[in-house]
């Protein structure tokens, strides 16, 4: 990404997409983008200095009745490179009126991963990473929640698709303790 002449890396891109999301919520009275807005994937990833990466999955809970699924998740909050780059702020991530949570299995070599939660990578979805995207794109709502998270532990990925997203914390100032695996 060039601005104003100036080639910029990965995090400025995270950290100005960051910037014009507060700007717009302090433009708008929408305080409420931290407690629970419904958001895109993309304005949610935005939202932190590290979005998606590196992050935990502690817990997942699927209500098919009435089609919500809640993740429970340990996010990274500081930029990279701050002092405490590696602090994890629990957070719930709500998915309401879900159109599809598709969980493939891990390849045969990542059978045995560590007891712990699992840590992923959220993306946008992505058609040549999840064939069925393709068909299934057309028929969603425009402005539906729709990303995959990668799993490390399994080299596989989690697909969901949401007509809503909600982030919340579970506390201000919670902190867990950095979930970096002990070799």
């Amino acid at each position: 990404m060039k601005m104003c002449g100036v080639e910029h890396t990965a995090f400025a891109k995270r950290f100005f997409a960051f910037v014009a999301l507060a700007a717009m919520a302090v433009a708008f009275g929408a305080a409420a983008i931290k407690d629970g807005t419904d958001m895109t994937f993309e304005q949610l990833d935005a939202l932190h200095p590290n979005g998606f990466d590196d992050a935990y999955i502690d817990s997942l809970r699927v209500d098919y009745q009435n089609r919500t699924a809640e993740l429970r998740l340990s996010l990274r909050g500081n930029p990279p490179g701050s002092p405490n780059a590696d602090d994890y702020e629990r957070a719930v991530l709500l998915l309401d009126g879900f159109y599809y949570l598709v969980i493939e299995p891990p390849d045969a070599d990542h059978l045995w991963y560590p007891v712990r939660s699992i840590q992923i990578n959220g993306y946008p979805e992505d058609a040549s990473q999840f064939p069925l995207f393709e068909n299934l794109k057309p028929k969603l709502p425009t402005g539906a929640f729709c990303c995959r998270f990668y799993v490390h532990d399994w080299n596989a990925f989690i697909h969901v698709a949401a007509r809503d997203a909600q982030l919340s914390w579970l506390e201000d100032g919670d902190r867990a303790k950095s979930r970096v695996a002990e070799p």
